[in-house]
């Protein structure tokens, strides 16, 4: 009997992984973007289906491959409600489950995994060494990235090396630390939209090893990419 009822208690937990409710519509394009859970609800604004399922099964979007085109070109708006006995614990352990588990529901997906060797960047250390501050441990920890459409910006406190990594992939490179350095870090990183030979604002490289001490060199990088074997547009709601 206590058997029985362990097996229903796990099963009842694991089931309970989902949203309450969630609305989902297309969205307008307003130039702006994000992503947000705050308390008992989940936002998405502006949103492709692509960077959703990035975001679901923790990869950047180019480890994500396949399905239909528009998945990269439709945007969306999604508000749900998180349910009570998650909104006030550790919610990123949760939340990944139930974005899994709404944009199976909703959208028809079907993924699965699959290794992929492709080209990207390694993180590494330059030849001088790191230039950023070592945080302070009980530093509150954040991470801010801005886009003025010339320059785009990072600002960080107490950052690992590896979000740092996953932050400069959203450009649309893959990136993995290989800086080997521990803890948590603070710096300012400012570069420029594009590549563009006459900007006073550097690169993406050339402020990567300028101001962090750091340098990006292209390498093989072996992942478990993320194929999309099924995606329907959802009924508006």
């Amino acid at each position: 009997m206590k058997e029985t009822v362990l097996l229903f208690v796990l099963t009842t937990a694991v089931m309970a992984q989902e949203f309450e409710v969630a609305a989902i519509r297309p969205a307008v394009e307003d130039h702006n973007a994000f992503i947000t859970a705050e308390n008992d609800r989940y936002l998405v604004h502006n949103i492709a289906l692509k960077r959703l399922i990035a975001t679901a099964f923790g990869v950047d979007g180019s480890e994500v491959f396949g399905g239909p085109n528009w998945i990269a070109t439709d945007h969306w708006e999604i508000s749900a409600k998180i349910p009570s006995e998650y909104a006030t614990r550790q919610q990123d352990q949760f939340l990944k489950k139930m974005v899994q588990n709404l944009l199976a529901d909703r959208f028809s997906l079907a993924v699965h995994r699959e290794g992929r060797e492709v080209s990207g960047y390694a993180l590494v250390l330059a030849k001088n060494g790191p230039k950023m501050s070592v945080a302070k441990p009980d530093e509150e920890t954040s991470l801010d990235g801005g886009n003025d459409g010339r320059t785009m910006s990072l600002k960080g406190k107490n950052v690992r090396m590896e979000a740092l990594a996953q932050a400069l992939a959203a450009g649309g490179r893959l990136v993995v630390d290989r800086t080997g350095l521990a803890g948590g870090y603070d710096f300012e990183l400012n570069w420029a939209v594009a590549d563009d030979s006459s900007s006073d604002v550097p690169s993406i490289f050339t402020a990567v090893q300028e101001e962090l001490g750091l340098r990006l060199e292209s390498a093989k990088l072996t992942i478990q990419a993320v194929l999309v074997d099924r995606a329907e547009r959802p009924t508006e709601n």
